[in-house]
This record gives structure tokens, C-alpha cells and sequence, in this order.
């Protein structure tokens, strides 16, 4: 039986999954908590919170470019995308790399990440800058 109550919740859910992927949504992943910092040229700029405050972690960035003009979780929905991620603290990497805000860092490496339908997941492959092999693996979920 179809009540008020299940309407609602349906055109709340329809809502939600429709949100714009930008400020008002974070992932929740294996590594914490990372959220959408701002967009820069062609990228979106992800941050992590310090373990479980709200406090962001200025040391660690992933810039992943292609999805500055996406904003809802469909249109990220079965797409792959790469880009950089930057550790801003004493890092081993020999030559620094420049983000595209003109901030250097001495740790950092490429990253592909891949939506799953829908948006609702994706999986991230952080490499290492100077071997190229995996340096972190991030699974995730909206936390919507």
C-alpha cells in the first residue's frame, strides 16, 4: 500500500540522489572521511577530515581532473577519471611536484578513480610517484 509516508521518503531519496556532488556531499571511505574541498581549472579537490572531527587535514589532497563541470552523482555514474594526489608533508619523492594551485609537495603520485552505476561507490588507485605502485587503495560510498 502506497501511504503519504512512502511518497515522501521516495521523493526524498530521488532528492538525494540527485544532489550536487560539490560541497554538499562527502565520501566515506576506508581511509576517513573525504569531502569536496572547491574546483580548480579542470579539477575537483578533494580533502580528508582529521580522523573524526570536522577539522580538515591540510597535509593530503587529490585533485581529479574532468569532474569540475560534473555535479550530481550521475553523471559520475560508471566513469573513470584520473588525476594527482598531493601529501604535503616531508615526502620521498626526490623532485616536488606543483599542484594546480602553484603548492609544492614532495609526496604524491597519480590516482584513477572509478564511479560505480549510479555514482553510489566509487574505487580510487593512489600510485607512487617515483615506482608507480600502489600506495593506497580507497573504496568509498556518498555520505549523503
Amino acid at each position: 500500500m502506497i501511504t503519504t509516508k512512502t511518497l515522501i521518503a521516495g521523493a526524498v531519496g530521488a532528492a538525494l540522489l540527485a544532489a550536487p556532488v560539490r560541497a554538499d556531499i562527502w565520501w566515506e571511505t576506508d581511509m576517513g572521511t573525504l569531502y569536496w574541498e572547491t574546483t580548480v581549472e579542470t579539477y575537483s579537490v578533494y580533502q580528508f577530515f582529521v580522523g573524526s572531527s570536522s577539522d580538515i587535514d591540510p597535509t593530503f589532497k587529490i585533485f581529479v581532473d574532468g569532474t569540475s563541470q560534473l555535479h550530481t552523482l550521475d553523471e559520475l555514474s560508471g566513469k573513470t577519471f584520473g588525476g594527482i594526489w598531493y601529501d604535503y608533508e616531508d615526502g620521498d619523492c626526490g623532485l616536488g611536484a606543483r599542484d594546480p594551485n602553484g603548492q609544492t609537495a614532495r609526496n604524491w603520485g597519480l590516482v584513477t578513480i572509478t564511479f560505480g552505476e549510479g555514482g553510489d561507490t566509487f574505487s580510487a588507485v593512489l600510485k607512487d610517484c617515483a615506482t608507480h605502485d600502489v600506495a593506497y587503495r580507497l573504496t568509498g560510498t556518498p555520505g549523503l
